[in-house]
């Protein structure tokens, strides 16, 4: 009895002590988590200064495309299914020296054109239109066939940013698949869903992409730097030129 009389208090003030502990460390990783949501983004990331950034005039070939030189890494989004191989790959040649084996650092989204999914990285994705999805499903379908393309892959967009300084990306007509890529990967260097989606959508239009499939495709990018941070990192200080 005596042990029991005094081993009850002794318990009590155990699970205050762990209580209080584990309401410290969840107030902690809240704050940390909550900084890290809130740090300032690059400056390439702002939505009415991006344009600065292009280096080829609208209407060249490739069909549609749209050229940036941000920080070490040129960043090009295009109509690659629709467009001439020969056109593509000379893009490819004229900023980086990526081979053949590295796909030219281009990855083409769509699924039509035969010589383009030889000669590039081939990515099928769906047309995020919004008569054809909600949200969830198109953010899902990009993330699980996007993801690796990251920094997982042999070719990545992390490794033809550092050692080529060249990332390419388009889908048919560069007008659904190919600009939501391109603001995943502006997501995964450090910008919002939020600006990345009003960049793209500024240059290639919406053409039927609601702003919020756009933002949740985006989004899935950001969650995705945010469980790798040291390879996001080093994306994020290639764009901003160290």
């Amino acid at each position: 009895m005596n042990v029991d009389a005094h081993a009850a208090p002794a318990c009590h003030d155990v699970r205050m002590k762990f209580s209080s502990f584990c309401l410290t460390l969840s107030l902690s990783l809240y704050a940390h988590s909550s900084f890290a949501d809130s740090q300032e983004e690059p400056a390439f990331c702002k939505p009415e200064h991006f344009s600065h950034y292009e280096i080829r005039s609208p209407g060249e070939q490739p069909k549609r495309l749209r050229l940036f030189s941000i920080g070490k890494v040129v960043l090009a989004g295009m109509a690659v299914g629709d467009s001439e191989l020969d056109d593509v790959e000379d893009l490819a040649y004229q900023y980086s020296n990526a081979t053949a084996a590295e796909g030219r650092c281009t990855w083409y989204l769509g699924k039509y054109n035969s010589e383009a999914r030889k000669a590039f990285n081939n990515r099928p994705l769906p047309i995020p239109h919004g008569l054809l999805g909600t949200d969830a499903f198109f953010a899902r379908k990009f993330d699980k066939t996007m993801s690796s393309s990251f920094h997982d892959d042999p070719t990545s967009f992390l490794s033809c940013a550092r050692e080529e300084g060249y990332i390419g990306v388009g889908c048919e007509g560069q007008r659904h698949r190919g600009p939501s890529v391109f603001a995943m990967i502006l997501s995964y260097a450090g910008c919002s869903p939020e600006s990345s989606t009003k960049i793209v959508n500024s240059i290639w239009g919406t053409n039927g992409v609601r702003p919020s499939t756009r933002r949740a495709i985006a989004r899935k990018a950001q969650l995705f730097a945010q469980e790798n941070p040291r390879e996001s990192a080093e994306m994020r200080a290639l764009f901003e030129g160290r």
